[in-house]
């Protein structure tokens, strides 16, 4: 009974009536998931319109993004949902990727509900629906300085990485192996070329990429990635962008050992003519080390 008026006061209601709104039926709709799924039809146009007209504010997008995610993961409702939803924030992407001036924040409230949808998915493989993302995601990430843009882009390419390993290496962005724009990205992410608030996550694409995919690119390109966290973490200033590559020389510890590691630091010359890695790596990580502030999703080996 309360759902259709509750669909009714979210088409006339607005700010915090509005977000107030979406907190309640973001309740209602996870107490029964047989009512929830006959409001798909209905509810989802509804959520999409109260996004694309709420796009500066960060609390109602937000909020649309939370309650999208509860009905994509719902049995069966996947199609309808996904159907409606990741088309309009792909195209998001795609005109960014273009070079389309779009209002701050909204690519990356965009890039955080397929990312949300993708993350909260129960299946064990994910829709081909999201992989549409990637050429586009990858583009935009070799050229925006937007740091929402950077850190939100980062985070889904790692998360599409993590959960679609097949279909992102048999992939391609153009002509080129979805695998070999992603070393492309990362070449960029850990230069001096983009801002380091927008870099914070490239240690988490990194270690994947060294440790879960060192097959695929390969050993000369797993050390030059490495070399080059090693060249980024000596050189940052920003406490969470070394926190993340930490992360990857942590790795490197666990999966090599100590001595394998501290020998291939020593071996690591900063610049044509510059010093041993270890010494300046090892200052760096425990200088910086009071500042890490995060919790660890997981272990780090």
């Amino acid at each position: 009974r309360c759902m259709p008026n509750m669909c009714r006061l979210l088409s006339d209601t607005k700010g915090d009536m509005l977000g107030l709104t979406l907190e309640t039926m973001m309740l209602c709709l996870g107490v029964s998931p047989e009512i929830t799924a006959k409001t798909v039809p209905t509810v989802t146009p509804l959520l999409l319109r109260i996004w694309e007209q709420n796009t500066a504010s960060v609390r109602i997008t937000e909020a649309v993004n939370d309650i999208l995610s509860l009905l994509a993961g719902l049995e069966g409702m996947a199609p309808a949902v996904l159907g409606k939803c990741v088309p309009p924030m792909i195209n998001l992407v795609v005109r960014a990727a273009k070079g389309e001036r779009i209002e701050p924040g909204v690519i990356e409230r965009a890039i955080e509900l397929i990312t949300a949808m993708i993350r909260d998915w129960r299946g064990d493989t994910i829709p081909n629906a999201f992989f549409q993302v990637v050429e586009p995601m990858l583009k935009l990430l070799l050229t925006t300085m937007d740091n929402s843009a950077l850190q939100s882009g980062t985070q889904l390419i790692t998360l599409l990485l993590r959960r679609g390993q097949a279909k992102m290496i048999k992939g391609k962005v153009g002509n080129v192996p979805v695998i070999s724009a992603i070393l492309r990205v990362l070449d960029r992410l850990l230069s001096d070329q983009v801002p380091e608030r927008g870099t914070c996550y490239v240690g988490s694409l990194c270690q994947l990429m060294i440790f879960k995919m060192g097959n695929v690119i390969g050993d000369n390109n797993a050390k030059k990635l490495i070399y080059k966290v090693i060249q980024r973490l000596c050189h940052t200033t920003f406490h969470a962008l070394a926190e993340d590559l930490v992360c990857v020389l942590a790795r490197l510890v666990h999966s090599q050992g100590p001595a394998r590691f501290l020998k291939v630091m020593a071996n690591t010359q900063l610049g044509s003519k510059g010093p041993s890695a270890l010494i300046p790596t090892l200052q760096v990580w425990m200088n910086k080390y009071p500042e890490f502030l995060s919790g660890f999703q997981k272990k780090v080996c």
